[in-house]
């Protein structure tokens, strides 16, 4: 872990970060984990689509936050092998970070600058209505989701907590 960014997790919780992004954090975390889990057993050309990772307005908390999601993140890709493309810019209208995997730097650019394109390259993790569904499948899911509930629950301890869960080992 990233020593500037200690602070951050010792001292943010679940609810400031939902108060931050105006979204609910629990769900952003838990979609990632979800999204992310078969991205450890895919080989880097298998990849072809983006992430979209909203992303505070606030400019003063926008590139910690960035970094907290890279914290969640980057274990999965550590297995894998793939390379990320990383865009901080702005989709819908708000700040986001744009991860592109593997090859896929080219097209997640185009996604960027081409609405059409975006409309199917780009994952959103604020679309996550699937979720709920996905939730019911697995014990382990369903405890990181209820500890994720917890407005109170430091962001250090939620990633401990998010790593256990989808790759199984603590940082």
């Amino acid at each position: 872990m990233d020593r500037a960014l200690d602070p951050y997790l010792a001292l943010s919780t679940v609810g400031e970060l939902t108060a931050r992004l105006h979204l609910a954090a629990n769900r952003l975390i838990l979609g990632l984990g979800l999204l992310l889990q078969p991205v450890m057993h895919s080989r880097p050309a298998s990849l072809h689509k983006s992430l979209v990772l909203p992303l505070p307005r606030d400019g003063a908390a926008r590139h910690v936050t960035a970094a907290f999601w890279l914290e969640l993140l980057l274990p999965f890709i550590r297995r894998s092998g793939f390379d990320l493309v990383l865009f901080l810019t702005r989709v819908r209208e708000r700040p986001a970070l744009v991860v592109g995997f593997g090859g896929a730097a080219v097209g997640t650019l185009h996604a960027l600058i081409d609405p059409l394109v975006a409309a199917d390259q780009q994952v959103h993790l604020e679309d996550n209505a699937w979720i709920d569904e996905q939730v019911g499948l697995d014990v382990d899911v369903r405890a990181l989701a209820s500890y994720l509930e917890q407005p109170a629950l430091p962001l250090r301890l939620a990633r401990e907590l998010f790593l256990n869960t989808f790759i199984g080992a603590a940082p």
